[in-house]
């Protein structure tokens, strides 16, 4: 959150010394990324599996490609997979793409495809609870029928939903 957070912070006015106040109270919770020896080729992101383990090598591949290619091309390219993961990790790696995006930063584009790809979940899968084994919601038009959907699932009745809620 920390990358957001400033951006936010500066956008809304805030000082030199405000932003550098936060950011030492802040970094001290963050662990940092793993070095990746080499990026991976994102040419193909549908065909790249997703694990989170993936990260690191993802991050500098985006990182090379935008800057071979430009953030627009790489967007563009991306973008034709991960449209229909948008729900991913809690929106999170679609905020973090458009905050790199707004702000200009081609390495918070990265980090945000980086995330997306490893982690993406597309809406029928979201649909689902993980613990369930429920069929494959399928057939959905939109995402009232979706809700709907999920509504009328005797697996998500009793489902406790707070337990992965972000605190911060």
């Amino acid at each position: 959150h920390l990358p957001m957070t400033l951006c936010a912070m500066a956008g809304l006015g805030a000082t030199a010394e405000q932003l550098t106040r936060f950011d030492a109270s802040y970094r001290p919770r963050l662990e940092p990324l793993a070095a990746a020896d080499a990026g991976m080729a994102v040419d193909d992101i549908g065909a790249i599996a997703v694990d989170r383990a993936m990260i690191p090598q993802l991050v500098a591949g985006f990182r090379d490609a935008i800057a071979a290619r430009g953030a627009q091309a790489v967007l563009r390219q991306s973008l034709s997979v991960l449209s229909s993961c948008v729900g991913t990790a809690a929106f999170h790696c679609m905020i973090r793409t458009a905050y790199g995006i707004e702000f200009g930063i081609s390495s918070e584009v990265a980090q945000g495809l980086a995330y997306w790809t490893a982690t993406r979940e597309s809406l029928a899968q979201l649909a689902r609870p993980r613990q369930s084994g429920a069929d494959e919601q399928a057939g959905t038009t939109g995402p009232l029928d979706l809700l709907g959907k999920i509504a009328r699932d005797p697996a998500w009745r009793g489902l406790d939903v707070r337990a992965d809620l972000i605190s911060e």
